[in-house]
């Protein structure tokens, strides 16, 4: 799971959502994640953070969903339209990643000075959480990932960039050696499942687009 939550973060940072980097190494037999704070500055500096949690429940006492708390956050002046938007692509992405576990903590916004929200942290905690072992040494069964549209409608500019980054994560976990091999093979499963999940709330590609090798397999035909 830390290789995973590595390799998500990457991918979601180079897709052009802002994540926090993360590195996966082991020391003495041990496994361990070690992710770049950014809520940081230099050595001592700190940069203002409170977590979508404590703000529903001091505005609005709802913990719902996260698209659904960036509506609230939009409409009440305190971030502004590209934010929500991030917190949008950020739910779509976890659709397609299999991450069902987003609580309210795993939200945050970034304040100003004055303790005032101005806009969404980057991405934090994020990995495909419905193969996580569930305690007991019991592993969960390897299924393909079910993206559920229920809670973001067809909103293609932001399932595109979602599919854009979810799409090279599970490449890139299906050609990482340090991940078991049935892991490998559910990762190349799910990264063709997604393409044929997410086609249809695609822009079409252009015909520039269909022979430009730069587009490669990260589009669905």
């Amino acid at each position: 799971m830390l290789i995973l939550e590595e390799l998500e973060l990457r991918a979601l940072g180079e897709s052009g959502m802002p994540a926090a980097p993360a590195r996966y190494f082991e020391s003495q037999g041990y496994g361990f994640l070690e992710v770049e704070r950014f809520d940081r500055i230099g050595r001592f500096g700190r940069r203002g953070m409170i977590s979508a949690g404590a703000i529903d429940d001091e505005l609005f006492g709802m913990r719902d969903n996260w698209p659904a708390f960036a509506q609230r956050c939009e409409e009440a002046g305190m971030i502004g339209p590209d934010s929500a938007r991030r917190v949008f692509v950020l739910t779509a992405f976890s659709e397609l990643i299999g991450n069902g576990d987003r609580h309210f903590e795993n939200l945050s916004l970034m304040t100003d000075e004055r303790g005032r929200p101005t806009e969404v942290s980057p991405a934090y905690d994020m990995l495909p959480m419905m193969y996580a072992p569930v305690g007991g040494g019991i592993e969960p069964p390897l299924r393909p990932v079910a993206p559920s549209f229920q809670s973001l409608g067809a909103r293609p500019d932001v399932w595109e960039q979602a599919f854009e980054g979810a799409h090279a994560f599970w490449i890139a976990a299906a050609d990482d050696d340090r991940l078991s091999r049935p892991m490998r093979g559910i990762s190349a499963n799910n990264a063709q499942r997604i393409a044929e999940v997410v086609a249809p709330l695609l822009p079409a590609p252009t015909e520039a687009s269909e022979d430009d090798p730069r587009s490669g397999p990260h589009r669905p035909r």
